[in-house]
C-alpha cells in the first residue's frame, strides 16, 4: 500500500524479509518513504549555470562546501546530485567536482 505525502510516496512494508525485525518490535509492518527521483538538468538549463570546478581535498564534506559556496550547509545534497556521485567516500583526493551556481536557478531545476 502506498500514498503521497508532502515528503513523497509512503509505503507500508510487511515483506517477509523484515519478519524477524517486525516480530522483535511487535509490529505488523514498517512505514517508509520511497527514494526520491531527481531529474538531471537539460543542456539548455546547464547553459544557464555558472559551474565552479573544485578539487576534492582531505577533510572535505558536502555540508562544508555547501556552507562555504551557498551559505547554507543544508544544501549539501546539491553537490552529489549534480556530480552524480552520491557518497563522499567515492570521491578521490584531487578529483575535480562541479559546483553549480546560482543556487536559486539550480533549485528550480530539481
Amino acid at each position: 500500500m502506498s500514498n503521497i505525502s508532502p515528503r513523497g510516496t509512503i509505503f507500508s512494508n510487511s515483506h517477509e524479509l523484515y519478519s524477524e525485525f517486525l516480530k522483535k518490535k511487535g509490529l505488523k509492518k514498517v512505514t517508509q518513504y520511497a527514494t526520491a527521483q531527481f531529474s538531471r538538468p537539460t543542456i539548455s538549463e546547464l547553459s544557464e549555470l555558472n559551474i565552479i570546478d573544485y578539487a576534492w581535498q582531505r577533510g572535505d564534506r558536502f555540508y562544508k562546501i555547501a556552507a562555504h559556496v551557498y551559505g547554507d550547509m543544508r544544501l549539501w545534497w546539491v553537490i552529489p546530485w549534480f556530480n552524480q556521485i552520491p557518497l563522499e567516500a567515492d570521491y578521490e583526493f584531487g578529483q575535480i567536482i562541479h559546483i553549480p551556481l546560482p543556487i536559486e536557478r539550480v533549485l528550480s531545476m530539481v
